[in-house]
């Protein structure tokens, strides 16, 4: 399994101490994620604490809509082999930060205000990928 955060334009391995980590294309044009690392779950429980503490690392910040809210996206990898290691398949889980209304948005400080900018600018760039 693998974890990543894009936040803030950065990208962070959540199960490695936040080590960055760089998104590219290569000539075949497949994206590679650059110094991302995996671990390794043998079964359910590992699996379930490895998702728990990428969460966990999570850049989170209270909004006046949320005590905790997200506020990066995150991009969790479950990989899969057969007995002799041979790739088999995988399962990509994407969570997005969470957004806000700009009336929403009125209390928060520039900090805050700005990160919900650039999420909700990242948000309406994914919905034109999906388009």
């Amino acid at each position: 399994v693998t974890m990543f955060e894009i936040y803030g334009g950065r990208c962070s391995d959540l199960l490695h101490d936040r080590a960055p980590v760089t998104i590219r294309e290569d000539g075949a044009g497949k994206v590679q994620t650059v110094g991302l690392t995996p671990v390794r779950c043998d079964d359910e429980g590992a699996l379930i604490a490895a998702v728990e503490a990428g969460n966990d690392s999570r850049t989170t910040h209270a909004t006046a809509m949320n005590e905790v809210s997200s506020r990066s996206h995150a991009i969790c990898e479950v990989m899969t082999t057969d007995d002799a290691g041979n790739d088999v398949g995988s399962l990509t889980l994407i969570d997005l930060a969470g957004s806000e209304r700009v009336a929403d948005r009125s209390s928060h400080n520039r900090q805050r205000r700005m990160e919900s900018a650039e999420i909700n600018k990242s948000l309406l760039a994914l919905k034109e990928c999906i388009r």
